[in-house]
């Protein structure tokens, strides 16, 4: 059995404040003693959305709320190393904290990965340390271009090798977890603009024009990073002269400047005020915004949508600007669709909602992380995005000896 540290995280006491939950005080953090997955809260209609897989050994940081009894078993909320908020069984959490279980160890391995023996080798099975996910190490020494790991398996010391740029290769796509840096780094404050939605098969035009109260902060700071309309101050109308007129003071018009919407899908759109916890209280990167289009695939019912309403089947297409990331004045957009993904588009009736992402077991998360990590550009981002994309299978068709289509694919 692996006896290897875990970490000591930058953490006095972390309030976690949501529109779903009151704000909740997180303890010192523990760790999932191995892969699970874990419920997203609220309780909507049909119950808990599975939203996260969480791989082992990955930070969990418990709330001090009473825990929630789903089908006759107690959850406990807590907040992942991501700062996502989720509803996770006990007996996938570990009894002592990061820092009781592994002290001083700041790389956490949440991939298997051939660690060198020697330093700038070509490391292979037959000669080198294979270090398993889970498993954790201590830097000793940093030098040049090489960093120097030590770990501990049994009675056994691991000393490995690996290069500066390959660990942060590393971690920048989530394959391992640097339990020396704050976690979770982001606190996520997420909002939806129903003003610039559209419901399934609606078109909104260049033109168009839409009363919203005024001062739409949610709107507007939309709209600062997503061009698809501009907001008038004022409700303008035609005056006995001719003249446009503001008729109503609490009242603004959004007009469309770029069509969207259309048949056989729908749009929506969500600002997420983030806060970057690693910064100083004063520091211009502390606050930033971040704006997400999505295009969701979507089918009338027989009666349309008047009458029965329509279903939402997968997300095709995700469009994500970050006010951080600008080029000539302008931000920059992270343009992410599902074909990246290669995930089927017939997984809703396991799923019970709309997917980009379906992670049914560990090469899932591990592949998909990667990707987003790659196309955002930020690991904390993207570990928060992944779960808002993703929707798991249910349990009985995430077990590995069936051939449930939601195993038999790869990303």
């Amino acid at each position: 059995m692996l006896n290897i540290l875990r970490i000591p995280t930058i953490c006095l006491a972390l309030f976690l404040c949501t529109a779903a939950t009151q704000a909740q005080v997180f303890d010192q953090p523990r760790y999932a003693t191995y892969r699970t997955w874990a419920l997203a809260p609220p309780w909507k209609e049909h119950g808990y959305k599975i939203g996260s897989f969480i791989p082992e050994s990955y930070l969990l940081y418990l709330s001090d709320a009473d825990p929630i009894t789903i089908s006759n078993q107690q959850y406990t909320l807590a907040l992942t190393q991501d700062g996502v908020e989720v509803l996770v069984h006990p007996r996938s959490i570990s009894e002592l904290s990061f820092q009781q279980s592994v002290g001083d160890h700041q790389v956490i391995f949440n991939s298997d990965y051939l660690l060198c023996k020697s330093r700038g080798c070509s490391a292979t099975l037959a000669n080198d340390w294979l270090v398993a996910r889970g498993e954790a190490f201590k830097i000793i020494a940093d030098e040049g271009n090489f960093i120097t790991l030590l770990g501990t398996r049994g009675s056994e010391q691991l000393r490995g090798y690996i290069r500066r740029t390959d660990l942060d290769h590393l971690e920048r796509i989530g394959k391992i977890t640097r339990a020396d840096k704050m976690h979770p780094r982001y606190s996520i404050e997420k909002r939806q603009s129903g003003t610039l939605a559209t419901s399934c098969g609606e078109t909104k035009a260049v033109g168009t024009l839409i009363d919203v109260p005024k001062n739409d902060v949610t709107a507007e700071r939309i709209l600062a990073l997503l061009s698809v309309a501009q907001i008038n101050t004022g409700n303008m109308q035609s005056g006995d002269d001719g003249e446009e007129v503001s008729s109503v003071d609490n009242v603004d018009q959004i007009e469309i400047t770029s069509s969207y919407g259309g048949e056989g899908y729908l749009n929506t759109f969500y600002l997420y005020q983030v806060e970057d916890l690693s910064q100083t209280l004063g520091s211009d990167e502390r606050f930033f915004d971040v704006a997400v289009a999505l295009k969701i695939n979507c089918t009338l019912n027989e009666e349309g949508e008047e009458r029965g309403g329509y279903r939402e089947n997968y997300i095709e297409h995700m469009t994500l600007m970050n006010s951080k990331n600008i080029f000539n004045g302008r931000p920059i957009a992270n343009e992410i669709s599902m074909d990246y993904f290669n995930t089927p588009l017939d997984l809703q009736e396991y799923t019970g909602e709309a997917y980009m992402i379906s992670i049914n077991k560990l090469e899932h998360f591990e592949r998909a992380l990667e990707i987003l990590s790659n196309r955002i550009g930020d690991r904390d981002l993207s570990g928060y995005m992944l779960t808002e994309l993703n929707r798991s299978c249910r349990s009985e068709m995430r077990n590995p000896y069936t051939q449930s289509v939601c195993l038999t694919y790869d990303y």
